[in-house]
């Protein structure tokens, strides 16, 4: 029962001292796990943030091809309309004012050319229209409506395309603003832990201090004993030689407490376990041999001497009995255990 007592005492120390620990390392673990994972979220967003610039840069891209084609086709047509000019013989005063419209709109576009390809197209089709005998005006119109189709179409594509950018730069701002905004979080987040390491800091230079001054008394206090105990290893007419050394134990006290630190503490611990494991089986080994002793030596009596077995054996029952409440009594009855028990030892020693 007793080691089982210490043992107990043992592991509450170790357990206080372990959280004592975990408490101090606490606030520096959560402190430093925020900062990383601040950096975690710069990272992030900074790589969501240049992809992002980058979808737009090519979407950009897409919108800049897409104004080109819309000003190839305008030019297109541009070109087409100088040419049917080139071919009136005596323009009218109207003829030329539309001409020359013409040419203010194509000098808006740069006056761009079109490709050889769309210049052959273009003569082609000019061929065919201008031939009344070839096309009808009921072709001019449905060929007239299937290009205004077509360039319908490329600034159709043209808007959706500036439209897509329009979305992509308000997601990158929603994403600016999330970003601030877990910023803004994790950064107070990051000062509350700080604020705790401060506290906890703080804390424990009051603590050192305190615990100093504590320090400081016990070695006063060892001290005044040592000089007690040396007064009386002096003056007093008995026990000098053991006040001589408590004397020097205390004086030892009083300077090595002022260097007591966390180990040795952990170190005294350790070493007092040991002493008691290694003392604990000892007294077991002794008590087992003392117990095994009797056992031997009261069968030996009983085996030998009938007359003397009469005489013990009753005041040994008497000391195996054991103690039970009985109708509101404490009374002693036998203890078949212990009758079990010392039966057990024999046949072990027969067998040996």
């Amino acid at each position: 029962m007793l080691i089982t007592h210490e043992y107990k005492k043992i592991l509450l120390v170790l357990l206080f001292l372990l959280s004592a620990g975990c408490n101090l390392t606490v606030p520096y673990t959560l402190k430093s796990k925020a900062e990383s994972e601040l950096g975690a979220l710069r990272k992030e967003y900074s790589e969501k943030i240049i992809e992002q610039d980058r979808a737009i840069k090519q979407q950009l891209n897409i919108v800049i091809a897409a104004k080109d084609f819309q000003i190839a086709a305008a030019s297109d047509s541009f070109y087409a309309a100088d040419r049917v000019f080139g071919t009136i013989i005596v323009p009218t005063r109207t003829d030329l004012i539309t001409n020359n419209y013409v040419h203010e709109g194509w000098a808006a576009l740069g006056n761009k050319m079109p490709s050889y390809e769309k210049v052959i197209e273009i003569n082609e089709r000019l061929k065919t229209e201008l031939d009344e005998t070839k096309t009808s005006l009921a072709d001019l119109k449905k060929k007239n409506e299937e290009v205004i189709g077509q360039n319908a179409k490329l600034a159709s594509d043209t808007k959706t395309a500036i439209d897509k950018i329009s979305e992509m730069e308000k997601q990158k701002i929603d994403l600016n603003k999330e970003f601030i905004t877990k910023l803004d979080n994790k950064q107070g987040e990051i000062i509350a832990r700080q604020n705790s390491v401060i506290e906890l800091e703080r804390a424990r230079a009051d603590d050192k201090v305190a615990r100093q001054a504590q320090i400081n008394k016990l070695s006063i206090g060892a001290g005044i004993i040592a000089l007690l105990c040396l007064a009386g290893a002096i003056w007093s007419p008995v026990f000098k030689s053991q006040l001589g050394l408590f004397a020097g134990v205390a004086a030892i006290a009083s300077v090595g407490i002022l260097y007591v630190e966390g180990w040795h503490i952990l170190l005294a611990v350790g070493i007092s376990t040991a002493i008691l494991v290694v003392w604990a089986i000892v007294k077991h080994n002794k008590d087992e041999k003392l117990s095994d002793g009797l056992v031997l030596a009261m069968q030996s009596i009983k085996n030998k001497s009938g007359d003397l077995w009469a005489q013990v054996s009753p005041e040994i029952s008497e000391q195996l009995k054991k103690y039970v409440k009985k109708d509101g009594k404490i009374v002693a009855v036998e203890d078949p255990s212990m009758t079990k028990h010392i039966d057990n030892k024999l046949a072990e020693y027969q067998q040996k």
